[in-house]
């Protein structure tokens, strides 16, 4: 399955800053993933070249029977963030649990904790979607969909 995933998409990024934002969205980014050993490796950056401003690494642990990922994003400073599932794929969809972690920047929430889960989920084999969904640790518990990666694989 994650060689399945080898090779360049455009992606387009969708960002929700809090529960009821208007969306901010940014097109013209690409992914190049391949494989390092076990691990899908992503690499995103701007279309026209440059910098990259996200990595991320997936893999399905046997021994453990779970996927486990790390990503580190050079655009927010959270350090490196890792994750890992309860168990196998179902339907297609990659359910992840994040390490808790300070939400750096402004607007709502700034420096406070904040829960994260991302769902990866292959539309198609050159389709696929990673849902970030946010959770504040201000006693609530609202949980709203803060990030969006769609991407589609180039011919």
């Amino acid at each position: 399955m994650l060689a399945a995933q080898v090779g360049t998409w455009t992606v387009t990024e969708t960002v929700w800053g809090t529960p009821n934002a208007q969306p901010v969205i940014s097109g013209n980014l690409v992914a190049e993933r391949r494989l390092v050993g076990n691990l899908l490796e992503e690499s995103l950056r701007a279309a026209s070249g440059g910098a990259v401003l996200r990595r991320d690494f997936l893999t399905f642990n046997r021994i453990e029977g779970r996927w486990e990922y790390m990503s580190f994003d050079t655009r927010a400073a959270v350090g490196m963030m890792t994750a890992q599932s309860l168990g196998r794929e179902k339907n297609g969809t990659i359910a992840l649990v994040f390490q808790p972690f300070a939400l750096p920047g402004e607007g709502a929430g700034q420096g406070q904790m904040l829960r994260m889960r991302q769902e990866i989920v292959r539309i198609g084999p050159d389709h696929i979607v990673k849902d970030q969904y946010f959770t504040l640790a201000d006693g609530l518990g609202g949980e709203w969909l803060a990030h969006r990666y769609d991407a589609v694989r180039r011919p």
